[in-house]
């Protein structure tokens, strides 16, 4: 009996716990970008249509992602590409981005022939989510930003003007290199007052099945003390059966 209830116990925790947490737990980090490195040329893609392999042009460092970068070019149309949301969730962009190379003359080898930073902006269905002065040339930096769904298809945009102001100089604005571009759901953690729940549910059930154990062995001790006083009384009655 006592192991019984201990099973009950367990499945009555296990239950407890994944309704609580399941929905913290069960979602896939799927990326929902198509193509994100750019390993298969700019398939899932519109717009901008720049790749850059280094089999033909040496870069250092290399591509974060496969042997291919994408290049938004400040003379072309905005990069895009639309993807299935849910609304009212929260999803996370990341990608990595930097200037391209310069040649032994100092001119970019990808993009219009301008030194200097690029302005890039992130919009989400036409709307800007963020502004990125991009410098870094010798290094890939990460870039990570979030955004809630309002529609059930959201179209990410990654543009880069011809010109920017800087430093109150309006000039011409760099090309750069993208690469590894990432769109997942974001999970949210478990609260300290859904955790809080959760151990005080669990501690109701831990004590219920207690008591319950408890008055369980009362029982059977006084069954176990009565068939002791039935078998002295009447030792050839089965205790299970009523006396004469």
């Amino acid at each position: 009996m006592k192991r019984h209830l201990r099973q009950n116990l367990f499945w009555k925790c296990a239950l407890l716990l994944a309704i609580y947490l399941g929905p913290y737990t069960c979602r896939a980090q799927t990326n929902l970008i198509l193509n994100g490195g750019f390993e298969s040329g700019f398939a899932g893609w519109v717009g901008t249509y720049g790749i850059l392999k280094p089999q033909n042009y040496a870069i250092n460092p290399g591509p974060l992602d496969g042997v291919t970068v994408g290049v938004v070019d400040a003379s072309q149309q905005p990069m895009r590409q639309t993807i299935a949301t849910i609304v009212g969730l929260t999803y996370e962009i990341n990608f990595g981005m930097r200037l391209p190379d310069l040649d032994s003359s100092g001119v970019p080898i990808a993009g219009d022939s301008i030194v200097g930073p690029a302005l890039l902006t992130l919009a989400i269905n036409n709307q800007p989510l963020s502004q990125t002065l991009v410098q870094n040339r010798t290094g890939w930096l990460n870039y990570s930003f979030d955004f809630t769904a309002n529609s059930a298809s959201s179209e990410l945009e990654f543009s880069i003007p011809q010109y920017l102001l800087l430093n109150g100089q309006l000039q011409r604005s760099e090309s750069a290199f993208i690469d590894s571009v990432t769109v997942i759901e974001v999970v949210p953690e478990p609260t300290a007052m859904m955790l809080v729940l959760v151990a005080g549910s669990m501690l109701a059930i831990i004590q219920v099945n207690s008591r319950y154990c408890h008055a369980n062995d009362l029982s059977e001790k006084n069954q176990t003390a009565a068939s002791g006083w039935w078998r002295k009384r009447w030792p050839d009655v089965d205790v299970t059966t009523q006396p004469p």
